[in-house]
């Protein structure tokens, strides 16, 4: 919805990705849905299995574009196919139970990549208006969804002890995680495109000698 209203804003290639990704969210969690409550989980396994392969792909373009580092634009280019290869047998091979390895690889992966992304522009020779910065809290917001849902799948996956509460716990945990998730997406299309700019306080020119300037008083 937030995308929809600030349509006017997705003009770049990266933005047009994210309303891409929030776009087919949407229709994920509608038949999701319906998979998991009304068909089998089989189907619901595939539909989660190709929706993690699409959002790898749309997340890893989105960060070449927005990404200055010649090599890790390259890295995440070259590793779309190896992903789609690993997701797709992945699933074929797990077929009617869930394997996390594919997720699991994603987070960590896009985990690494947005803390680059943040160091990367808070090192740049130019004043930084983070708090206006679209793709500032869209990378909040990713860095939050990953690296929560991250120890989700870990303590689900390698806790089979785990109580039925415990679970009932971690399921509040993942919801509250991907509410916020959502909310500060929506929110970052408050912010703006393009918020940098150069410092044009200092008008004086860098190579001058103050030395070399003499006052009417010091002429007097």
């Amino acid at each position: 919805m937030f995308c929809l209203f600030f349509h006017k804003k997705l003009l770049t290639k990266a933005l047009r990705l994210f309303f891409v990704y929030v776009s087919i969210l949407s229709v994920f969690s509608v038949f999701g849905a319906l998979f998991l409550y009304i068909g089998n989980k089989t189907n619901y396994y595939w539909a989660v299995r190709l929706y993690t392969i699409t959002e790898y792909s749309l997340f890893s373009l989105f960060f070449v574009h927005i990404i200055s580092n010649g090599l890790v634009k390259k890295f995440l280019k070259i590793s779309i196919a190896p992903f789609i290869l690993f997701g797709l047998i992945n699933g074929w091979i797990s077929n009617k139970d869930f394997n996390i390895y594919p997720l699991i690889f994603e987070f960590i992966i896009f985990i690494l990549v947005i803390i680059f992304y943040l160091f990367e522009i808070m090192n740049k020779e130019l004043d930084l208006l983070l708090h206006k910065n679209i793709y500032f809290w869209i990378s909040v917001g990713l860095f939050f969804y990953f690296s929560g849902n991250f120890f989700y799948m870990l303590l689900v996956e390698y806790s089979p002890g785990m109580t039925a509460e415990g679970k009932s716990q971690l399921k509040i945990i993942y919801s509250a995680v991907t509410i916020s998730k959502n909310l500060i997406l929506g929110l970052s299309l408050l912010a703006s495109v393009n918020p940098l700019k150069k410092n044009n306080d200092n008008l004086l020119p860098q190579d001058l000698d103050l030395d070399t300037i003499k006052t009417n008083s010091s002429i007097n």
